[in-house]
């Protein structure tokens, strides 16, 4: 017992084993409350691509020495007004708005790599995650993020929920629909953004939806699957954390990896599991 106490408590003598635990557990919190959203509404493509489209915004910031933060922050904006500008024509849709933002950005960051020669280290970080580089700042950061989230959910849940499920009533109710759609991609861009810094480009979308489509195969009431959500996204960067502590392999790529167990133990023993049904 004491040892394997002691297994989970030394990790915790080094402060940056600290900052990255408590970084992964806050941005599980965010990833798990909007996640669920972005399942539901079937935005997973959106999540997956928004990563990679900040990806020139991070190389720019990189060689103009500036934070990466910020960086993906002015992409993800941009982003957002492009896939928006797109959409609204009938040719394009959201899927193709989304996938050609996706292409060129994704195309005009390697451009970028090779003209500017950028080797750093923060556009590597960018890419795979730098969860053990966690400051205190980034977790001042993400806590930010993780309340701007709970209380934008608080003001505007229901009309959320209304338009998520029946857009064409809710507009005709007279709720602001687009407004509503604005404020879900930008909490998803935020934690896109905050994500890039801990788990990185690549990797980034597995927290956004994984987790949110686990909960959803134990319960389909939305706040309960949030709360289960956050949870399996906390209790896995946790996990990650610790396994990577004592085997040398990237913390990111341990966490997604449990991250894919409990979706398939949820596949198996949730609601419709062919196991619990047996």
């Amino acid at each position: 017992m004491t040892t394997l106490l002691s297994t989970v408590t030394d990790p915790l003598q080094y402060g940056f084993m600290r900052l990255g635990l408590i970084e992964v557990m806050l941005l599980g919190i965010a990833s798990g409350l909007v996640g669920v959203f972005v399942v539901q509404r079937q935005l997973t493509f959106f999540a997956h691509a928004l990563p990679h489209t900040i990806f020139p915004a991070v190389v720019l910031a990189a060689v103009l020495r500036v934070d990466l933060a910020a960086g993906a922050l002015v992409g993800a904006a941009l982003t957002l007004v492009l896939v928006f500008g797109l959409q609204r024509h009938a040719a394009v849709g959201h899927s193709g708005a989304v996938g050609i933002v996706l292409i060129t950005f994704l195309a005009l960051g390697v451009v970028f790599v090779g003209l500017f020669r950028v080797r750093t280290a923060d556009v590597g970080a960018a890419l795979v995650g730098n969860v053990l580089g966690t400051s205190a700042g980034d977790v001042l950061l993400t806590a930010a993020l993780v309340a701007g989230i709970a209380v934008t959910l608080w003001l505007v849940f229901w009309p959320l929920v209304f338009t998520s499920f029946d857009t064409r009533g809710a507009a005709g109710l007279g709720l602001p629909v687009i407004l509503i759609e604005v404020l879900l991609l930008v909490m998803v861009a935020g934690t896109a953004v905050v994500g890039v810094r801990v788990t990185g480009i690549i990797l980034t979308t597995a927290e956004l939806v994984v987790p949110a489509a686990a909960a959803l195969r134990w319960t389909r009431r939305l706040r309960p699957a949030m709360a289960l959500a956050a949870g399996i996204s906390a209790a896995s960067g946790l996990a990650g954390l610790m396994v990577a502590y004592y085997v040398p392999v990237a913390p990111a790529a341990v966490i997604v990896l449990i991250l894919a167990g409990f979706f398939v133990a949820s596949i198996a023993f949730g609601t419709d599991g062919p196991l619990r049904r047996s």
